[in-house]
């Protein structure tokens, strides 16, 4: 039988808050729960990054200098960052065997999100949206010979995986707000 701890909720990046405010962090497969102490909670937010920092040095790193030396120093970064990550768990205390709630979608937090809130929300990612559409626009001077500079299409690739993600964002948004509009 699985313990469970009261009033645990998700959220988001894989940890969890308790009902007295206590942080954990989630492991879904091995059904184990991370105790972090206040004190390690700033290492915990840095640690929840782990991924991002790469991905950032990989691309500032690659659009400004050499790809070859953006991808090893990504690789370094993420490994160096993956095996504090893992050092840091195992100085945690450990619960085995936990019943850990699902994270929240997308569409369960917007919900959740005040209407005004929500609201400003849409509109600063569609101004978010038409910005990286007009910063292509303007970068891409001659778009017959688009595919012969690598920064070049790797901005373009970068900007429309976003733009797809800002219209999935935009549709789950509006669609929240037209169902509170109607009821």
């Amino acid at each position: 039988m699985k313990s469970r701890i009261e009033g645990l909720k998700a959220m988001g990046g894989g940890t969890y808050e308790d009902s007295k405010g206590r942080t954990y962090i989630g492991d879904r497969k091995k059904e184990r729960l991370y105790a972090v102490d206040r004190g390690s909670k700033g290492k915990l937010y840095l640690y929840q990054q782990r991924y991002t920092i790469p991905l950032l040095i990989l691309l500032m790193t690659g659009f400004y200098y050499d790809w070859y030396m953006a991808a090893a120093s990504a690789l370094i970064a993420f490994l160096i960052l993956e095996f504090l990550y893992r050092r840091f768990l195992s100085t945690l205390t450990v619960y085995e065997n936990m019943e850990i709630p699902r994270n929240q979608s997308m569409k369960d937090r917007f919900e959740a999100t005040k209407t005004s809130q929500l609201l400003l929300m849409v509109v600063l990612s569609f101004a978010l949206a038409v910005l990286l559409v007009l910063n292509v626009l303007q970068t891409v001077k001659d778009w017959t010979t688009v595919f012969s500079d690598l920064n070049t299409v790797l901005l373009i690739l970068v900007t429309a995986g976003m733009e797809l993600y800002i219209v999935y964002f935009l549709f789950t948004g509006i669609g929240i707000l037209l169902k509170r509009k109607k009821a």
